[in-house]
């Protein structure tokens, strides 16, 4: 289990609305103590390469998603898809 430092939230609090506008609806690899994204795609995969080959590994990088604005994200709700039919 990776340990993720507090001072990864407070760097990702005072990220640039600018820059991280540029990641809406992207998956983002956040670097470890979150000052800065390291790789983002369209899916964990394409974002997962990208980390690879910027010679980072898996251990030295947060993976998120970065909602656009009005969406509402509700954590782990495609668990339970399927399940009602």
């Amino acid at each position: 289990m990776i340990f993720v430092p507090e001072q990864h939230y407070q760097n990702r609090a005072r990220f640039s609305a600018v820059e991280l506008a540029k990641h809406f609806g992207k998956e983002v690899a956040w670097s470890l103590d979150g000052s800065r994204i390291v790789a983002s795609g369209d899916n964990p995969v394409e974002v997962c390469a990208a980390v690879r080959r910027a010679g980072l590994k898996s251990d030295e990088v947060v993976m998120s998603y970065v909602p656009f604005p009005d969406e509402i994200v509700l954590g782990g709700a495609w668990l339970a898809e399927g399940e009602a039919e």
